[in-house]
């Protein structure tokens, strides 16, 4: 299942509705960047630049 790491921003939304549109599973880890929780090192991992949205997909590269 693919796992979109994201917080309800514009952007968030928008691999929301492609995801939806597509028919894929996937699930939400929600990043609160009030919190600053986009610079841990679990989330920087995946993403080194620090934004969200980010997509880990098991059967991707």
């Amino acid at each position: 299942m693919i796992e979109v790491w994201t917080w309800p921003t514009p952007n968030g939304h928008k691999v929301h509705i492609a995801l939806e549109e597509l028919g894929l599973a996937y699930k939400v880890i929600p990043v609160n960047i009030g919190a600053g929780q986009q610079f841990k090192p679990e989330f920087l991992k995946i993403t080194p630049n620090h934004r969200i949205p980010a997509i880990v997909d098991p059967d991707g590269p």
